[in-house]
């Protein structure tokens, strides 16, 4: 193996242990959020504190932002605009 195959080989492992360790962390950030996002909704029901409208417009507010997170953290889309891809990945996946 020449010199610059084994730098080459090196690279392409660094690589792949920096998104191994950049995946882990989104899928943990991913959970926090849902569970925080599962969380909120479940204590407003149980203590009652909001009027019921007020409640369920938090719930649905919480269920869009958990979409996105699922969207971001665990189907890992990217919501910067290349092409216009997210649109129709989201296009694709509605029908």
């Amino acid at each position: 193996m020449s010199s610059n195959e084994s730098q080459s080989l090196e690279l392409e492992l660094q690589e792949q242990g920096d998104h191994s360790q950049t995946g882990t962390r989104d899928y943990l950030i991913g959970f926090v959020l849902s569970v925080i996002l599962t969380a909120i909704p479940f204590w407003l029901v149980s203590t009652g504190l909001l009027t019921k409208p007020t409640t369920v417009a938090t719930i649905v507010t919480m269920a869009i932002i958990q979409i996105w997170v699922h969207l971001k953290y665990f189907l890992h889309l990217n919501f910067v605009t290349e092409e216009a891809k997210p649109t129709a990945y989201l296009s694709c996946s509605a029908h």
